[in-house]
Formats: C-alpha cells, structure tokens, sequence
C-alpha cells in the first residue's frame, strides 16, 4: 500500500510513448536512470510481453490520417483483434493501431508542482521539450547497447533524430491518473510492424542496471553508440575511426583516473596494456592485441591514405569486435577503481 504522504502528493509527470523500429530485448519492468538535473528525473519502462494499442477518434476533415490517440491500451497478443474490434467499438472510436510488443518505451518525464505544464499540447511542441526527450532517449539507447555488447540485439540504431520512429505520444499524469488527453508529436501508422526476434544475453537485464546508474554519459560511450550507429548505416570507413577514437577516449580517461602515466609514443594497445598492468589485471590477451594492431593500422590508413573499403569488406565489422572487447576491459578497470573507492 501506498503512505499518506505518496498519496497526498502524486507523481506528477508526463508520459512520453513512442515505438522504435526494433526489439528491446528485455523483461518488462522500470528502469530508473540516474540523470544530473533533478526536473527530469526519468523512468524508463519497457513493455515487451503485451501490445499497446492505440485508439483515434474520427477526423472530419481528412479521415484516413490518424491524428490524435484518444485513448491508450493494453491488449493480450492471445486474444487476436476481435477483443480490440470490441473496445474501439465500445469506446465509440474510429479504429485502433496495435503497437507490437518489445519495441516500446515510456518514458516519465517527472515536474515539481510549479512547473507542472498547465497545457500538453504546448509544453510538448516546444523546442526544448524536443530536445529532453531526443537527449532522454539517446541516454537510455546508449546505454542498452553498450548492455547488449553492441550486438544486433541493441538495435541498429543512430541518432534519436535518425531513427524511423512510428509513433510517439505525451500524455500528463498525476499519480496514475490522466490529467490530459493523449498529444500526438509524431503520428501512429495504420498497420501493425513485423516482428522480429532478437537473442540478447542472459544476464542483459542487470547488465543495463548497472550501465544506467552512471549519473552522466561518459564521451567514449558516446562515441562508441555512433560508431556503432555507422557500421549499420554501412559507413564503414568513419565507424573504425569512431571505434578507435571511442577506445582512445576510454583508456584516456582511465589513465586519468587511476593515475596511469602512459609512456610516450605508446600506441593505444600498449596503453591500455599498461592500464591493465596497473590493477594486476595483464597483460593483454595475444589475440586482442593482435586485432588491436590490425584495427590501429586499418584506422591510419584511412586517415592519412584515403583508403576506402569494398562494400562487402568484413573489416570494420572485426574492428567492432576487437573495439568492444576492448572497451569491456576498460569499463572493468572504472568499475574496480569505484569498487574501491
């Protein structure tokens, strides 16, 4: 049950629901994200067992454009469409739209009394609401790839401001209880996405726990988010050169941290050897570093040769491979250093 107090003063938020073009890979619950200001304080919840629908009240003046969704819903995938026909019909709407399963976020977006937006529809258009929700999203994206170790079950996903989102919604809440009707910022398409499964790890639910509780994102995430976004863009010459920038970034912060003075000239490999030396933790294992080299090379090549690769060429997909690797030993090490302090 709830306190007295949790039920004097509810949770007033809104509720940002938008469907992304691939699967989440995770069990359905709240993923809390630890963020710098205190005005968004975000929930993210990923409902992957269920589908959502979404019901539309009849436009008069352009009636196969879906607008505005009046009401939201949860549907048993068992009970097929009849049970869905049956709730537009009562609810007296035009139709619905079934969002799949696993591919849906909300995000709660929290407010203090005083800057509880009186009107949805004008606190969702803004600019800057715009780019809180770009920038919320992104956090939570980079995160759950670098959970997924940068697999295809992280999505192949750039930039929030590139991905094909289907749909995406605000509505305002207090508690559990609606305060407005549901503002659409991007219509819902009348048809339901194919599904696709993903295999993710075992552990990928307290793996993305614990990448969520960092109260910034580290700029060597953000790198490697883009250089992953790249290769699947099939970009493949400017994602090794994100892979090698990100893991440059990673062991550099790390030799800040630890306090590691890296020897002069020493290429990135032998760096982040020495960072592994420095916690009892090396050396480097032969076949990475050997990668590693390979994946230093391939990058200076492009840089000051101009070498551009065939499209069929599986290079910059075994520089991922290597960079990843990397970078796990890397996060390792802050999170040892953490541990200890």
């Amino acid at each position: 049950m709830n306190s007295t107090r949790e039920q004097a003063t509810p949770f007033l938020h809104a509720r940002v629901t938008l469907e992304l073009p691939f699967d989440l890979a995770l069990s359905p619950g709240l993923y809390p994200v630890k963020l710098p200001f205190s005005n968004a304080a975000l929930v993210v919840l990923a409902k992957t067992e269920v589908s959502w629908v979404l019901g539309y009240a009849k436009d008069p003046t352009i009636p196969s454009l879906l607008r505005q969704p009046q009401h939201f819903g949860v549907a048993d995938s068992s009970s097929g469409n009849s049970a869905i026909a049956e709730w537009v019909d009562r609810t007296g709407l035009d139709r619905a739209v079934l969002l799949p399963a696993n591919t849906i976020l909300q995000l709660w977006i929290g407010f203090a009394d005083a800057d509880f937006p009186s009107e949805v529809r004008t606190w969702a258009e803004a600019d800057q609401t715009r780019r809180l929700i770009r920038f919320l999203v992104n956090n939570f994206l980079c995160r759950y790839q670098v959970a997924c170790g940068f697999t295809a079950a992280a999505g192949h996903v750039g930039a929030v401001s590139e991905l094909e989102l289907r749909h995406l919604s605000v509505q305002l809440f207090s508690g559990d209880s609606p305060r407005s009707s549901a503002h659409s910022l991007i219509p819902a398409l009348p048809s339901q996405p194919a599904r696709r499964a993903t295999l993710a790890p075992a552990d990928l639910g307290e793996r993305l726990q614990v990448t969520l509780q960092a109260p910034a994102m580290p700029l060597w995430l953000d790198l490697a988010h883009e250089a992953h976004s790249l290769l699947f863009r099939g970009r493949s010459e400017q994602s090794i050169i994100g892979w090698i920038q990100s893991l440059e970034v990673a062991v550099g912060q790390c030799e800040t941290q630890l306090q590691v003075e890296p020897k002069k000239n020493a290429t990135i490999e032998e760096r982040l050897e020495e960072l592994l030396n420095s916690q009892a933790r090396g050396p480097l294992e032969p076949g990475l570093r050997a990668q590693l080299v390979k994946a230093r090379r391939l990058r200076n090549r492009i840089v000051h040769e101009g070498l551009r690769l065939r499209f069929d060429d599986t290079q910059a997909e075994n520089v991922a491979d290597a960079i990843v690797a990397a970078l796990a030993l890397v996060e390792g090490l802050f999170r040892l250093e953490e541990t200890r302090s």
